[in-house]
């Protein structure tokens, strides 16, 4: 699956299928309005996470996870190279040095509702 805003809200539909809450923003993040941010606050019983698609105009799409909260443990917002949602997991991944090492991916793993 490729990487977008449609994907995104896909994904943020998937959390609030199995009961996560959700609050939509979108921001800029500039005075003219050329870089903007979809903000996705989810929420559920001790987790509170926020996703983010951030579009400007003259590079890619880039997209964000912030933990705010998962059962006592957080992050700051870092970005994500990639996600994929499955009917019972989210796997969230991170590469930040090009040579592909010093990764990070996690699965969120998905209650039934």
């Amino acid at each position: 699956m490729e990487m977008s805003l449609a994907y995104m809200e896909e994904t943020v539909d998937a959390l609030v299928g199995h009961g996560f809450a959700i609050a939509r923003e979108r921001c800029s993040y500039d005075p003219e309005d050329a870089v903007v941010s979809h903000c996705f606050a989810l929420t559920a019983p001790a987790i509170h996470l926020r996703l983010e698609t951030v579009q400007h105009p003259e590079t890619p799409e880039r997209y964000f996870l912030e933990i705010v909260d998962y059962h006592g443990l957080r992050s700051h917002s870092f970005e994500l190279d990639s996600w994929k949602h499955r009917p019972d997991r989210i796997e969230f991944k991170y590469q930040p040095r090009l040579d592909g090492s010093g990764g990070l991916a996690f699965t969120l793993q998905l209650t039934e509702t």
